[in-house]
């Protein structure tokens, strides 16, 4: 939902809705982000 918003209307978000909700899922993106090192950069 909040996708949309940010691809197609970008001109209407608002800063501190969009800093919440990084700030609220930043977990999920720090997650996804050592999964794909994990299987594409092994150690």
């Amino acid at each position: 939902q909040f996708r949309n918003v940010i691809v197609h209307d970008y001109a209407r978000v608002d800063p501190e809705i969009l800093i919440g909700i990084l700030k609220k899922n930043l977990g999920d993106l720090t997650l996804f982000a050592q999964t794909i090192q994990n299987k594409y950069l092994p150690q």
